[in-house]
C-alpha cells in the first residue's frame, strides 16, 4: 500500500492519540463488538455508500462532543442530519416500510428495548506514557433511555470490562472497583475529560465538532471567530465595573452615615452605662436592705450560742469547784467526829496511829497528780499556754484550747482543698510535660515537623502493609515556606496546618491502605490522598505575583513533586495580600496576620494560639527551630512544675503542723478534772498532817490540844461551807442565764426561719412587715424601724461573763 503522509515516530507524538475505537449495538454494527484499531496514527475509513462509515465518525462524536452541540451523519450531507440520533443509532434503524392504511413511513429497527449499547475508544500519549479510556453505555429503563459516562486511566474493552452482566449498579461497583470514575451527567464527564486530555477550554471540541466532516467552511474569519477563538463580552463587563461602582458608592455612603450615627450615640451610650451602673449599684443596696433582718437573725443566734456555750462552761466550773468544796467539807466534818471522839475516849495514840495513815494516801495522791501535772504542762508548753497554777487558769487554759479547735479544723479543712488542687495542677503540668518531651525525642530522630501522633498511625499502617514509610509521605515533608517569604510563615502554617498532615498515598498502595484503614482501629485521626503520580501540573507562568504557590518550596527529590505541584495550583488559588484593599478585593485571600478568605464571603481567624508558635509548625523537613521552641516551652513548663510542688510541700508541711497541734490539743482537754492535777492541795494537807502530827507528839496536855484541834476544824469547815453556799449561788444564777439564752436562741432560730420562708413573697407583703414609708423604684431604702428594733435586741440581749442581764 502506497503512504500517503509520512508519520514521525512513536516517541516524538504529542498529545493523546486514538489507538483504538469500539462499537456494541451501534447503528447497524449489530449482536457483535466492531474495532477499529488507528495505533495512533492517520487512519483513512473507505466504504461503499451505507457501509457503516458515518456511524464511526458519529460513535467518536459522541464520546467527545455533547449532545446539544453535536451534528449526526454529517458526511452524507447537510441536509440529511435530522435523520439520525442517539436512539435510532441505539435502536439499530436501518430503513423504512410504508403503512398502508395511513401511507406513513414506518423506521426499522434491529433491537428492541430490551438490550444496550456501548461506544469505546482508548488513547494513548506516548510522550508521557500515559493511557486513558473513555466510554459511554446505553440502556432503557421505563421506556426512557438512560446513560453512563465511564473515563478509566488504564486501558479497557468492551468484552472485558463494559459488558452489563448484572444490573448498571452493579456495573458501576466493578468499574469504580478497577479505578474508573463513573458519571451520569456529561457536563461532570466533560469537565473530566477536558481536564485529562489538558484542553484550555471546550472550543476544541467544538472545533472537532464542526470539523468531522466538512463540507463547506463559508467566511473564514467568522469560522475562526466562532468556532476557534472565546468570547469576550466587553459591554458586559463594562456593566459589571459600572455597578461594582455603584455598590462601592453607596457601601461608602453608607459607612460615612453610620459613622455620624456612631458619633451621636457614643455621648448616649456612655449615660446609658452609667445609668446601668448606678442601677445595679441601687439594685444590691436594695438586696442589701432586704437581707439586714436576716442578717441580724443570725447574727444574733450566733451570739446567743456563743453565750449558751459559755455559761455552760462556767457552770461546769462552778460545779467542780462545788465536788471540791463538798469533799473538803465532808473531810473536816470527818475530822470533827475524830477529834470530839477522841476528845471522848481521850487516846492521843488513835489519832497518830489515823494521821500516820493518812498521810501515807496522801502522798501517794500528791506523787500521782504531780506526774499528770507534769504532763499536762509540757502538753501547755508545746501550745504555748499557760501552764498548770490555780483552779481559774486551768479552765481559763481549757476554754482557749476549745476555742483554738475550731480554726485549727477550717484551715486543715482549706490546707486539704488546696492541696488536692495543687495535686491535680501538679498532674496537669507532668502530663504536659511528658507530651513535650515525647515530642521532642521523636522529633530529634526525625527531621519533619509531622506530630507523633500522625506519625505513629504511619508507621503501625507501613510495617501492617510491609511498606516503607517515606513511601507514604505527609504533605507537611514535602512543603515549606521559602526563605524569602519568612514573614508570612505563622500564616501560612495556619493556612496549610491541615493540609500539611495529610499523607499521601500512590496509586500502587491505595486499596491496600484503604482496606487497612478501614478495618482497623487507628485510635487516632488520618487523613491521606490518593496521589496519581502520573498527574501533570499545568503552567505556573500565569499566576499572580503575591500567590501563595510563589511562597512555597516542594522538596526537589520528592517522589510526588508533580501531583503535589499540581495540587496547590488547582486548589490553593489563595493570593497573599499585603493590604486590606487587595484583601476585599480577592476572591480566595490571606493576609500576614492569618486572616482567611473563601469563596468570596466566608472570613475566618484562628486566634486561639500566637500565630508565630513555632511548636505548632508542621512545613519542611528540617525541625531544629521547632526543637527549640518546644525546649523552651518544656522549661517553661519545667519550672511551673517546680513551683507547684513547692508549694506543695509547704501546705503538706503546715498540714502535718495543724495536725499535731490538734493532738496536743485533744490530750489538753482530756484533762477536764483540776482535782486530777492539783498536786499542791495535797501538799497542803500532808503540811497538815505533819504539823498535826508533830503537835500531837510534841504536846504534854492532849485533851487541850484535841479541843483547840476541834476549834480549829469547825472554824475551817465553817469556811469551807460559807464558800460552798456562794458557789450553789453563782450555779443558780448561772442556770438560770443559761434558760433565758436557750429561751431567745429558739426564738431567734423560729425567726430567722419564718423570715426565710418569706423570701418568696412579693415585695408589697415584705414592706408590711416593716414601719416605714414606700418607697420608690431605685430609691435607697433606710433601714425598717423594725430591723432596727431587732439589731437593738441582739445588742442587748445576751450578757457577757461577769454580767446580768
Amino acid at each position: 500500500m502506497a503512504t500517503l503522509m509520512r508519520e514521525p515516530p512513536a516517541e516524538r507524538r504529542a498529545g493523546f492519540r486514538l489507538q483504538r475505537l469500539e462499537v456494541y449495538n451501534w447503528g447497524t454494527f449489530n449482536q457483535q463488538v466492531w474495532t477499529i484499531e488507528p495505533g495512533g496514527s492517520t487512519a483513512l475509513l473507505t466504504g461503499a455508500n451505507g457501509s457503516g462509515k458515518s456511524t464511526l465518525v458519529d460513535a467518536l462524536l459522541t464520546l467527545l462532543v455533547p449532545n446539544i452541540k453535536r451534528n449526526y451523519n454529517q458526511a452524507s450531507g447537510a441536509d440529511r442530519r435530522r435523520e439520525r440520533d442517539e436512539k435510532s443509532y441505539v435502536r439499530g434503524a436501518y430503513g423504512r416500510i410504508k403503512d398502508e392504511e395511513s401511507h406513513r413511513g414506518i423506521v426499522q429497527y434491529l433491537r428492541g428495548k430490551d438490550s444496550y449499547s456501548v461506544l469505546l475508544a482508548h488513547f494513548r500519549n506516548e510522550r508521557l506514557g500515559q493511557e486513558l479510556t473513555i466510554a459511554h453505555l446505553f440502556y432503557w429503563r421505563d421506556d426512557d433511555l438512560k446513560k453512563l459516562f465511564i473515563i478509566a486511566p488504564r486501558q479497557l474493552s468492551i468484552a472485558e470490562h463494559v459488558r452489563i452482566t448484572g444490573t448498571p449498579d452493579e456495573l458501576k461497583k466493578r468499574l469504580r472497583s478497577i479505578g474508573a470514575d463513573v458519571y451520569e451527567e456529561f457536563s461532570r464527564y466533560s469537565r473530566d475529560l477536558i481536564k485529562r486530555f489538558r484542553l484550555r477550554s471546550e472550543k476544541a471540541l467544538d472545533l472537532f465538532n464542526q470539523t468531522v466532516s466538512i463540507k463547506e467552511i463559508g467566511g473564514l474569519n467568522e469560522f475562526v471567530r466562532r468556532h476557534m477563538l472565546e468570547r469576550t463580552e466587553s459591554a458586559e463587563k463594562i456593566n459589571q465595573l459600572r455597578e461594582t461602582y455603584q455598590n462601592l458608592t453607596r457601601a461608602h455612603d453608607a459607612i460615612a452615615r453610620a459613622e455620624a450615627q456612631l458619633a451621636h450615640l457614643r455621648p448616649m451610650l456612655a449615660e446609658a452605662d452609667q445609668h446601668q451602673q448606678v442601677t445595679a449599684r441601687i439594685q444590691e443596696a436594695e438586696r442589701c436592705a432586704e437581707a439586714t433582718p436576716l442578717f441580724f437573725a443570725h447574727r444574733k443566734l450566733e451570739l446567743l450560742s456563743k453565750a449558751a456555750a459559755a455559761a455552760q462552761g462556767r457552770i461546769a466550773e462552778q460545779q467542780q469547784h462545788a465536788d471540791n468544796l463538798k469533799t473538803q467539807v465532808d473531810a473536816l466534818r470527818q475530822q470533827q467526829i475524830d477529834l470530839n471522839v477522841a476528845i471522848s475516849s481521850d487516846t492521843a495514840g488513835q489519832q497518830l496511829q489515823r494521821l500516820q495513815q493518812d498521810l501515807s494516801h496522801a502522798r501517794e495522791r500528791r506523787a500521782g497528780k504531780q506526774q499528770r501535772a507534769e504532763k499536762y504542762n509540757a502538753v501547755a508548753r508545746a501550745l504555748n499556754l499557760p501552764l498548770y497554777s490555780e483552779q481559774e487558769t486551768f479552765f481559763v487554759t481549757a476554754q482557749k484550747a476549745r476555742d483554738a479547735l475550731g480554726p485549727i479544723e477550717q484551715r486543715m479543712q482549706k490546707l486539704v482543698h488546696e492541696r488536692d488542687e495543687h495535686k491535680q495542677a501538679e498532674g496537669r503540668l507532668l502530663a504536659v510535660y511528658h507530651e513535650l518531651q515525647a515530642e521532642i525525642d521523636s522529633l530529634r530522630m526525625r527531621k519533619s515537623r509531622i506530630p507523633a501522633e500522625d506519625l505513629r498511625i504511619r508507621r503501625a499502617l507501613a510495617e501492617a502493609l510491609d511498606l516503607d514509610e517515606d513511601d507514604l509521605p505527609f504533605i507537611g515533608e514535602l512543603l515549606k515556606v521559602r526563605a524569602e517569604a519568612s514573614d508570612w510563615e505563622g500564616a501560612i502554617e495556619r493556612l496549610l496546618g491541615g493540609y500539611g498532615r495529610q499523607m499521601l498515598v500512590p496509586e500502587a498502595h491505595y486499596r491496600r491502605v484503604m482496606g487497612y484503614v478501614d478495618a482497623t482501629n487507628l485510635r487516632g485521626r488520618l487523613v491521606y490522598q490518593r496521589a496519581d503520580e502520573r498527574r501533570v501540573p499545568r503552567s505556573s507562568a500565569g499566576l499572580d505575583p503575591d500567590a501563595l504557590f510563589h511562597k512555597l518550596e516542594i522538596k526537589p527529590d520528592a517522589p510526588l513533586h508533580d501531583w503535589l505541584k499540581a495540587d496547590l495550583l488547582d486548589g490553593w488559588e489563595v493570593i497573599c495580600c499585603a493590604s486590606a484593599t487587595q484583601f476585599q478585593r480577592e476572591r480566595r485571600a490571606l493576609t500576614i496576620n492569618g486572616q482567611i478568605k473563601s469563596g468570596g464571603t466566608r472570613h475566618e481567624k484562628d486566634d486561639r494560639y500566637n500565630i508565630h508558635d513555632r511548636t505548632r509548625y508542621i512545613l519542611g523537613w528540617d525541625n531544629r527551630d521547632k526543637i527549640a521552641a518546644l525546649e523552651a516551652e518544656l522549661a517553661h513548663r519545667n519550672a511551673e512544675l517546680t513551683t507547684t510542688r513547692q508549694v506543695i510541700k509547704k501546705l503538706e508541711s503546715e498540714q502535718k503542723q495543724r495536725e499535731e497541734q490538734r493532738r496536743l490539743l485533744g490530750e489538753l482537754l482530756a484533762y477536764d478534772d483540776f482535782s486530777a492535777i492539783d498536786w499542791q492541795s495535797e501538799a497542803e494537807r500532808i503540811a497538815e498532817f505533819e504539823r498535826r502530827q508533830r503537835e500531837l507528839e510534841a504536846s504534854s496536855n492532849q485533851l487541850a490540844q484535841l479541843q483547840a484541834q476541834l476549834a480549829q476544824v469547825q472554824n475551817q469547815l465553817a469556811q469551807v461551807e460559807g464558800d460552798m453556799q456562794r458557789v450553789l449561788a453563782i450555779i443558780a444564777t448561772q442556770q438560770s442565764d443559761l434558760a433565758r439564752y436557750e429561751r431567745l436562741r429558739n426564738e431567734s432560730a423560729a425567726a430567722r426561719r419564718h423570715s426565710d420562708g418569706d423570701c418568696g413573697r412579693d415585695k408589697r407583703t415584705d414592706q408590711r412587715r416593716f414601719e416605714g414609708p414606700q418607697h420608690a423604684p431605685g430609691e435607697y431604702r433606710r433601714t425598717p424601724v423594725a430591723t432596727r428594733q431587732s439589731v437593738h435586741q441582739s445588742r442587748i440581749g445576751i450578757a457577757w461573763p461577769g454580767q446580768h442581764l
